[in-house]
């Protein structure tokens, strides 16, 4: 018997692979993993005032902390004026793609207001660094961007 092949045919084929096609999606969809920012971003976004004053005390620095990544490390650079001080707060290091890689470190300065961390157990791609310090009167807030390879 020959199969005839006529309108009715084609719109129930049609309908199947549509069908087809929006289950895969779905499913595609639902497999996908979304990582937020910050897991308690509401509680993050009461404190906003805190990190607005950080931010406008780091730049009234006359210099800048200073991140960057060569011989193997990354480096961040405290400004001159913070010598002799001592200086509390952490290093984050936030990679935007994958939050299972985010960590953070104490701050922890040399003679020369520099903290090297080694960058070998680092996973290559765009990492975000960021600073909070405080020198026992004010507290400061720094952000920079690095490209591991």
């Amino acid at each position: 018997m020959k199969l005839k092949f006529n309108w009715g045919t084609g719109i129930v084929i049609f309908i199947g692979l549509f069908m087809t096609f929006m289950i895969t999606l779905v499913y595609k969809c639902a497999e996908q993993t979304v990582d937020l920012v910050s897991a308690d971003y509401y509680d993050k976004e009461i404190q906003f005032q805190k990190q607005i004053n950080r931010i406008n005390n780091s730049a009234a620095l006359e210099s800048q902390i200073v991140v960057t990544a060569e011989n193997g490390a990354v480096n961040v650079q405290f400004p001159e004026l913070f010598k002799g001080i001592k200086l509390l707060g952490n290093i984050t290091f936030f990679k935007p793609d994958n939050a299972a890689h985010d960590f953070e470190i104490p701050i922890n300065l040399d003679g020369e207001l520099l903290q090297s961390i080694p960058s070998a157990k680092l996973a290559s791609g765009r990492w975000n660094v960021k600073v909070n310090y405080n020198d026992g009167d004010k507290e400061y807030y720094a952000e920079d961007k690095i490209n591991l390879n």
